[in-house]
């Protein structure tokens, strides 16, 4: 894993090194990648207020094929806005359907 930005890391060495590449949403500005994580879409997830929207959807334009967005508990509202958009998977959902009692403490 390689955090990219702020003039900090190689995006271009993390690209050749096959890297997970971590980066803040103004550093992505601009860039694409084929999968793009946005995790702890929560409810009280910190964007500042007056730029929210445009963060997230620069975020969210950064991927060409995939956009996984994950939360716990509630969503922010930003995702809820673009909830009809997404296919929505549920990994709690899978597991608790796949589980066997008492032997799996894995819990979401």
């Amino acid at each position: 894993m390689q955090f990219v930005g702020s003039s900090y890391g190689s995006l271009r060495g993390a690209e050749q090194n096959k890297d997970v590449i971590l980066m803040t949403y103004h550093s992505a500005k601009g860039l694409d990648f084929d999968n793009v994580f946005l995790p702890y879409l929560n409810k009280d997830f910190p964007i500042f207020p007056d730029k929210a929207s445009t963060l997230f959807m620069v975020a969210m334009t950064r991927s060409r094929k995939n956009l996984y967005l994950t939360y716990h508990g509630e969503t922010h509202y930003l995702v809820d806005t673009f909830r009809d958009e997404c296919t929505e998977i549920s990994v709690s959902k899978i597991l608790n359907q796949t589980r066997t009692p008492k032997t799996d403490v894995f819990d979401f």
